[in-house]
């Protein structure tokens, strides 16, 4: 099976077009924190970070046959 998406900038364009593009929301994307195939999305408000909190409003599980799931 080869994989539809390979980097962190594609998982992110993947999951902001889920979001609707929102400029509220900023995109972290990395490797699966299990060591599983595919990347996690940390989406983070930006008004709620400049509050002083993380921010964090979703984090995705972004699978490499492009395939996705909300983790909270």
């Amino acid at each position: 099976m080869t994989p539809t998406v390979r980097t962190p900038e594609q998982v992110i364009e993947l999951i902001r077009a889920e979001d609707g593009y929102n400029p509220d929301l900023q995109y972290v994307a990395g490797p699966d924190p299990l060591g599983d195939p595919g990347f996690e999305v940390i989406v983070q408000s930006i008004s709620l970070s400049a509050g002083g909190g993380s921010g964090t409003v979703e984090v995705w599980q972004v699978y490499p046959d492009g395939t996705y799931s909300r983790d909270n």
